[in-house]
């Protein structure tokens, strides 16, 4: 699996104020995984700006992934939106990125643009990160995604490369 990580900066406003503005699309056209969260200045709220989504859908949606917590997939919307339920602190989020990826494999999703990262507001989220990135490098991962394209805060966007190398590494 290719994975190409982009780079996400923000104004030193947007970090003060904990919001997102905006977002940045990937380089090819891909299904966007966001997390459920439709409250305030949002990553998931600056995605459905930039693409024109209806708002009451998104927040409507975003309610019933999370209540459900579980993966819900935005078919009608170009491009296609998974959104993923908001984590909590004290729960592993490997659960929910295994059923994020049955679902891309039930729909043969080739690309995918992993938006969680792009704006971070603690750094206990480099955890979450580097699960995932094990995840994505097992040769026993069994998904028809081809290609991931993975927001990274520009804040840690050193930390996560170089634990991504050290895991390559491992592979190898």
């Amino acid at each position: 699996m290719k994975i190409e990580f982009l780079p996400i900066s923000h104004t030193r406003e947007e970090i003060q104020m904990g919001h997102c503005l905006w977002f940045s699309k990937a380089p090819t056209k891909a299904v966007i995984s966001a997390t459920a969260n439709s409250h305030g200045f949002t990553t998931l709220n600056a995605i459905a700006r930039s693409y024109g989504w209806d708002y009451d859908l998104i927040e409507a949606a975003s309610n019933v992934c999370n209540e459900a917590n579980e993966v819900a997939i935005l078919s009608q919307l170009d491009p296609m939106l998974v959104m993923v339920p908001k984590t909590k602190a004290d729960k592993s989020v490997m659960p929910l990125f295994d059923d994020l990826f049955k679902a891309l494999n039930s729909l043969e999703i080739k690309t995918l643009h992993l938006t969680h990262f792009g704006f971070i507001q603690s750094k206990n989220t480099l955890n979450e990160i580097y699960a995932i990135l094990t995840m994505l490098l097992n040769p026993t991962l069994n998904s028809t995604v081809g290609c991931v394209y993975l927001d990274i805060d520009s804040r840690i966007f050193a930390d996560v490369v170089s634990r991504y190398e050290s895991l390559v590494g491992d592979y190898i």
